[in-house]
C-alpha cells in the first residue's frame, strides 16, 4: 500500500533519485482530486504526481519506475512499487490544480416557505455563499433535493437557502439535514480557495 506524500526512489531514463513526495490523484472536470493513496492490487489505472527533489532531464512518454530501494533485501520481496508512463511535466505543483474533497453537514433551523429555508451548522458560511447543498433524510441519507446558500442570516452562523425543488410537505423539514461537498485547493497559497462540487447528490 502506498500513501500520498510518501517518498520513493524514482528512476527516469538513466537517473535514479529520491522524490520529495508522491501525490495520488484522480482526473476530474475540476482538475486533479487528491487521493490518500492506492491499494496494493489495482483494479484500474491511477495517476500519481511525482515531485522530485531536484530537476532532471525527461522525455514525453518516458517510463517511470518507483522503488523502495531502502527496504530490507533479506525479506525476499520485490522492491518495485509501481511503474508508469510520463504524461506531462512542470516545475510547479500549482499548475495541476490539485484539490481535496471536503464534506460538511448542517441542519434546517426553520422553514420560511416551501421554497425557502434557514439553515445552520456549517461553520464559517461566508466562503460557501452561492454553493449548492444536498437536502437529505437524516436516517438513511436519501436525497430529497438541492438548495443554494444565498446569504447570511443574522450573525450566529445561520444562512438563507433557496430550494431548487419546493418541499411538498414543509413539516418534514425537521427530519432533513444538509450536506455540503466542496473542493479545497491544495499546494496553493490562495486564501479561501474553495469551490462547489456538483456531485449530483450524496
Amino acid at each position: 500500500e502506498l500513501k500520498s506524500k510518501s517518498k520513493l526512489h524514482i528512476s527516469i531514463l538513466n537517473e535514479s533519485l529520491l522524490c520529495k513526495q508522491l501525490i495520488f490523484v484522480k482526473k476530474t472536470q475540476y482538475g486533479y482530486e487528491y487521493l490518500e493513496g492506492c491499494v496494493a492490487e489495482l483494479t484500474e489505472e491511477f495517476k500519481v504526481i511525482v515531485e522530485l527533489d531536484r530537476p532532471v532531464n525527461v522525455l514525453p512518454s518516458a517510463i517511470v519506475i518507483g522503488s523502495k530501494l531502502d527496504s530490507d533485501i533479506s525479506l525476499n520481496k520485490c522492491r518495485i512499487a509501481f511503474h508508469g508512463v510520463m504524461e506531462s511535466f512542470s516545475s510547479c505543483l500549482d499548475d495541476y490544480f490539485i484539490y481535496r474533497v471536503k464534506e460538511k453537514f448542517g441542519s434546517i433551523d426553520r422553514v420560511v416557505s416551501k421554497g425557502r429555508l434557514i439553515g445552520k451548522g456549517l461553520g464559517f458560511v461566508q466562503k460557501y455563499l452561492g454553493m449548492q447543498v444536498s437536502v437529505i433524510k437524516r436516517n438513511d441519507f436519501a436525497l430529497v433535493g438541492f438548495a443554494v446558500i444565498d446569504s447570511l442570516f443574522g450573525t450566529s452562523g445561520k444562512f438563507n437557502l433557496t430550494l431548487k425543488e419546493i418541499l411538498q410537505d414543509p413539516s418534514e423539514a425537521k427530519y432533513l439535514d444538509l450536506q455540503l461537498r466542496y473542493g479545497q485547493r491544495m499546494f496553493n497559497s490562495e486564501i479561501n480557495a474553495s469551490f462547489c462540487i456538483d456531485n449530483g447528490g450524496v
